[in-house]
């Protein structure tokens, strides 16, 4: 067994890491089904992703006013669970058809986070079919212009319909009669309009081939709307991970510190996490797997929601807390031991009639006044900072965060958070490997110095004859 402190200190940052990364997974997920932040981006991505046209900015800091204004409108939607739909946009239709609506529970969850490529196709078709009927006495006349010899438009199948409904609207240059078209909800934008007039020209006029064309389309597009989502999901773990490191005071260097000259609280952490190893195997946050939106998580959208929140609680009463204890993590006693003298100066009234107060309702009051005093004084303290938790607690959490290094070593929490649980999880088990491999010193140390044991032969026959 290789018994390093430079590799055990190793081990012991890298379980830091891996209990708050496992926290932090179990937030993100809980949080992710309450406001239902697959099913949205599902939804973004179909509608604003494959059905509509989407406008690039020009540069990092273009409209930046317009998109702090439209974060702060989507964490309000999120709030209360409704978007109010934009006008003349082909993916509200979509997401209006009945097949849609029939996934849906409750009203925060009332759209799917998963759709397979055949309900897609079979739902675009429907709505595309919907438009011809919308647009029918125009695309007739626009028939008889341009394809006189054309059949009668029923009898027409139904992907020659959708073929003569694309070229009808991309042949509309009069900005009044789109804006009348939006209005309306008849309306498809210029770009969707030359994917399915590609898509048409590829099948050949040919009903299921078109079909398979667009289930083709909506798995490429899945592919490029997880990535979306796994995006989302690093900025909000890098968010939940600084979070974190305040609330906590898991500050990487002071730990580091620690770990590299507390030989005794390096070997329990050390221990802690070994222990952990064979545990956490079958944890699926410690799997190997990518958030997307290609699995289908609708059936167990609410009870993901309660297994995180007891996730949640298992981790802030189990490892976490053994390693917080271990570390002497958190904030103490905010600062009180270092300001006291200024805060008894400011709530010095306020604490005299804390104790008071406290001294009535004590049914239990200690035996000797030197107990009394030291008692009601620290009970009082308490009752000061639970009362003024935002100057007291919070002010000087804040205070600081921002003071020497700490706020580096609360970024290379968040950062490390980024990484995923599945990354420190499988680095702790190859430390762990590394760390098991070799013979133990005292095993060495047994062989080199015991002498190999002498055989001795004693000859217990009388006719014998003996040397003397």
């Amino acid at each position: 067994m290789i018994n390093s402190p430079v590799l055990d200190t190793a081990i012991g940052l890298i379980f830091i890491f891996l209990l708050y990364s496992l926290l932090a997974t179990s937030i993100n997920e809980a949080i992710a089904t309450l406001f239902a932040l697959r099913a949205r981006m599902l939804k973004k991505g179909i509608i604003d992703g494959m059905l509509s046209s989407s406008k690039h900015k020009k540069w990092i800091l273009d409209n930046t006013v317009k998109s702090i204004g439209n974060t702060c409108k989507e964490f309000l939607f999120l709030l209360v669970g409704y978007k109010p739909k934009e006008k003349g946009k082909l993916g509200n239709h979509f997401y209006d058809h009945p097949l849609i609506k029939n996934y849906g529970c409750t009203n925060r969850f009332s759209i799917p986070s998963y759709l397979s490529k055949e309900t897609f196709s079979d739902i675009l078709i429907e709505v595309l079919k919907d438009y011809v009927y919308n647009h029918k006495a125009a695309i007739e006349a626009y028939i008889k212009v341009n394809d006189p010899t054309s059949p009668d438009f029923n009898s027409l199948p139904v992907i020659t319909k959708i073929n003569y409904l694309v070229q009808y609207l991309q042949s509309v240059n009069d900005e009044s009669l789109k804006e009348e078209f939006k209005e309306k909800g008849i309306y498809i934008d210029q770009e969707t309009l030359q994917i399915f007039g590609l898509y048409l020209e590829k099948s050949d006029q040919e009903i299921t081939t078109f079909t398979q064309q667009i289930q083709t389309w909506f798995e490429d597009s899945m592919s490029r709307i997880s990535g979306w989502y796994k995006r989302q999901v690093q900025f909000t773990l890098f968010y939940l991970g600084i979070i974190i490191a305040i609330s906590f005071n898991v500050d990487i260097l002071a730990i580091s510190g620690k770990l590299s000259t507390d030989k005794d609280a390096r070997s329990k952490l050390v221990q802690i996490a070994l222990s952990e190893v064979d545990t956490l195997k079958d944890d699926p946050r410690v799997q190997n797997s990518t958030p997307n939106l290609t699995k289908n998580t609708d059936s167990i959208s609410n009870q993901t929601y309660t297994n995180e929140v007891e996730n949640i609680k298992a981790e802030l009463n189990g490892d976490i807390k053994d390693a917080n204890n271990l570390l002497a993590l958190g904030w103490g006693d905010y600062g009180f031991k270092k300001d006291s003298t200024a805060i008894y100066k400011k709530y010095g009234p306020e604490i005299t009639n804390l104790v008071i107060t406290i001294k009535k309702d004590d049914p239990n009051p200690p035996k000797t006044y030197k107990d009394s005093a030291v008692y009601y004084n620290q009970e009082a303290i308490a009752a000061l900072y639970d009362k003024h938790w935002f100057k007291l607690k919070v002010c000087y959490i804040l205070d600081a965060s921002f003071q020497g290094r700490k706020m580096i070593g609360f970024l290379l929490l968040a950062f490390g958070i980024c990484l995923g649980a599945p990354f420190w999880f499988d680095l702790l088990q190859k430390i762990v490997q590394l760390r098991g491999t070799g013979k133990k010193e005292e095993q060495v140390k047994t062989t080199a110095t015991t002498a190999p044991p002498v055989n001795l032969t004693i000859n217990n026959n009388p006719n014998s004859n003996t040397a003397g």
